[in-house]
């Protein structure tokens, strides 16, 4: 599985997750809340763009090394 497919469905479930809390749960101490979810979603963004950011170096790297 490429990273993109894997980006591609964590925000895939993370906007299904997200349309579950705001239409259809209305406790407030649901496990799906707003702050639950936004807070997900940034770990994974920036998870993603840890990866992103190590793939291109060593995109980089090997580049440099070939020349």
């Amino acid at each position: 599985m490429t990273t993109k497919k894997l980006i591609f469905i964590i925000l895939l479930v993370w906007i299904v997750l997200f349309f579950y809390a705001n239409f259809f749960n209305t406790s407030k101490s649901s496990y799906f809340s707003y702050e639950t979810l936004l807070k997900t979603f940034i770990i994974v963004f920036a998870g993603c763009f840890i990866i992103f950011a190590h793939r291109l170096y060593l995109h980089l790297k090997k580049k440099k090394d070939n020349n």
